[in-house]
């Protein structure tokens, strides 16, 4: 009697080898750029958290708080009651139109660069997340 192996042939294990491959193939394509867009959704997130906690400091205060030049968000960010970021407040670009405390500031911009040096920003001008854009925003 011939005693019959268990066990996978050598083409068996080939053709499984290939349809993984082919459906990581399909797959991969798929996936990239998929942390940029989620970086992206986490900034657009993020700015729209920075405009209603400007508004609500705006609602108390009656002013923005005031930054003349463009600097680091991180600056105001703790006069900013329930600011909730999932990025640093270093990464945002903060400024006003005005450069006295005394007086406050009626308009604020805040913007936030990619790496590919692309722009997304909010303002009182714009009242919702805008971008990307070329340049830089001004106030």
């Amino acid at each position: 009697m011939i005693k019959k192996e268990n066990g996978f042939t050598l083409i068996e294990l080939l053709i499984v080898i290939v349809v993984l491959g082919i459906l990581v193939s399909i797959a991969v394509p798929g996936l990239t750029g998929v942390k940029k867009r989620a970086d992206l959704a986490v900034v657009k997130s993020d700015l729209h958290n920075i405009m209603h906690s400007l508004e609500l400091y705006y609602l108390d205060n009656e002013s923005y708080p005031v930054q003349s030049t463009a600097s680091s968000l991180s600056a105001v960010a703790e006069d900013l009651d329930d600011l909730k970021l999932k990025k640093s407040a270093e990464n945002y670009q903060y400024q006003t139109d005005s450069a006295s405390e005394s007086s406050g500031a009626d308009k604020y911009l805040v913007y936030y660069e990619t790496e590919d040096s692309k722009f997304y920003y909010t303002s009182t001008e714009e009242a919702s997340v805008a971008g990307p854009a070329e340049t830089a925003p001004a106030i």
